[in-house]
């Protein structure tokens, strides 16, 4: 990816957050960088569930002696049942984390809000908000909330997959939960 942002003065780019850690990885041990500018990148998109603000910084130190310039990596929530993504932030905005204790409950593991003051490693981890609603999008987080969970409503929103079958759920007023 690096060689190919180099010779092909690459400005934009869709990654999983494993990517971003393996790329940290792979140049910490094993992988020569080429002497190269990521001066052309302007921007490189954390697309997983759950975006890392860990990998991301990670990936930023590692990588900014070759260009990579603060504010390029942003975030976004990829979703197959919407074409693509619902939410991307805002290009030049540098990813904020958002710290929660997960805590388990009926269905699976639930996500609540904590005071940056009171966060412990052991027990929470930062994920990042996936940035902003992009345009036509209704998005809203429920106020008890798994995981990653989003109510979406949208007219990209696909009925049902191609094989006619609906394999989601969508409520009565056309929102659709993620989880």
């Amino acid at each position: 990816m690096i060689d190919a942002f180099h010779h092909h003065e690459g400005t934009l780019c869709w990654l999983s957050n494993f990517a971003f850690e393996f790329m940290v990885h792979r140049r910490l041990t094993s992988w020569r960088v080429p002497e190269t500018a990521l001066s052309s990148v302007r921007l490189i998109v954390n697309c997983s569930e759950v975006t890392s603000k860990g990998s991301m910084d990670r990936f930023a130190d590692c990588y900014g002696d070759l260009g990579l310039t603060t504010g390029v990596i942003g975030t976004c929530y990829a979703l197959a049942e919407n074409v693509f993504a619902v939410t991307q932030s805002p290009p030049g905005e540098s990813a904020r984390g958002e710290p929660v204790d997960v805590v388990s409950g009926p269905g699976g593991l639930w996500a609540e809000l904590v005071p940056l003051e009171g966060w412990w490693i052991d027990r929470q981890f930062r994920p990042c908000p996936s940035g902003y609603p992009t345009p036509r999008r209704r998005e809203e987080s429920p106020a008890n909330r798994k995981v990653g969970q989003i109510g979406i409503a949208d007219p990209a929103l696909l009925d049902t997959y191609t094989d006619g079958n609906r394999s989601w759920p969508i409520s009565r007023d056309s929102w659709y939960e993620t989880i």
